[in-house]
């Protein structure tokens, strides 16, 4: 789908003009058929023939994963997969003539069911995957006392900052389980932990000669989850067209915030480790939250109405009071 989707982005930009507006409608729509068209064909080639046994091999994981909150959002997926599966087959099974309109209008309605695909088809397929290749169920090699022992040792070792995190997952239980290096007389240990380790109350529940073996023999991980998309690049294009800069401004707008969250997501990381989440979670919405409200349409009009008077919006240019009247207030 992305092959699909990068050809189909091509012919659309070379239906547009500098500014990104549509000029050449027949040509995008050409772009959009053939879209529609290939992403049918690979489905009933690669996926058709394999999708229900595909979910039904995810729901008999999920049936078998111990009760946790995720579950629910993951079998909202799974169903939503299995009815976007029961459109495409009913498209299938009665094909409009070949090139014709109604064939055309037919994989324009299949687009989403098979855009659903491509975005969360990962999961059913993540989860089929660990129901076929089950690892039995993880057994601490420590006792009681060593256990606490281990984890007394830990602790000292993060408490002088010598308990370095390397890998973090979530088991299927729900519970985080991370491997560090505990570094002691210049000699360091793989260790595995349960619970996070920026809050109190997690232990150590096995050390490794290296993070191979520590592999083998842990929790394995489930898959990430019903995950939601960052819609922040989209709003900022929508804002930014909407407040009359061209489609390309948005854009780099867009491109610069990718780039921001991509320059700061190490040192979030690092703080996350040092801090624990929460901390480090809450304060960027709190100061986002601040400057949106500073940063209002209200606020903004009310600024407008005091500097060029009220009723009427006005710019710099006007003669009678600096600013030339271009529409009234909303």
């Amino acid at each position: 789908m992305s092959v699909i989707d990068c050809e189909t982005e091509t012919g659309l930009d070379a239906a547009r003009d500098r500014c990104g507006r549509t000029v050449h409608a027949g040509a995008a729509a050409a772009a959009l058929a053939r879209r529609d068209q290939a992403a049918v064909e690979a489905y009933a080639k690669h996926l058709a023939p394999y999708a229900d046994a595909l979910l039904g091999s995810a729901r008999r994981a999920l049936d078998e994963l111990p009760p946790a909150r995720h579950l629910a959002g993951w079998r909202t997926v799974l169903d939503g997969l299995a009815a976007s599966t029961a459109e495409i087959r009913r498209a299938l099974d009665q094909p409009a003539t070949p090139g014709s309109a109604a064939e055309r209008a037919q994989h324009a309605a299949l687009w989403l069911h098979l855009a659903t695909w491509a975005d969360h088809g990962y999961i059913a397929s993540n989860l089929a995957d660990q129901h076929q290749h089950q690892r039995p169920h993880h057994k601490a090699p420590l006792t009681g006392k060593e256990q606490q022992r281990w984890t007394e040792r830990a602790q000292a070792a993060q408490r002088r900052g010598e308990l370095e995190l390397t890998e973090s997952w979530h088991a299927a239980d729900g519970q985080p389980i991370t491997l560090a290096c505990l570094v002691e007389d210049d000699e360091s240990t793989v260790v595995a932990l349960r619970g996070d380790p920026g809050a109190p109350g997690w232990q150590a529940i096995g050390h490794y000669a290296h993070e191979y073996e520590a592999g083998k023999v842990l929790p394995a991980a489930v898959p990430p989850g019903v995950l939601c998309p960052d819609k922040t690049p989209v709003a900022i294009l929508l804002w930014a067209t909407a407040s009359g800069s061209s489609v390309a401004f948005g854009g780099l707008l867009s491109a610069l915030y990718g780039l921001s969250s991509a320059l700061v997501q190490p040192v979030k990381g690092r703080l996350m480790d040092r801090h624990g989440q929460s901390m480090v979670c809450t304060f960027p919405p709190l100061c986002a939250t601040r400057f949106s409200w500073w940063r209002c349409p209200g606020r903004a009009v009310r600024r407008t109405r005091s500097r060029y008077g009220h009723g009427r919006r006005r710019r710099p240019d006007d003669p009678a009071t600096g600013g030339r009247t271009v529409g009234p207030l909303p």
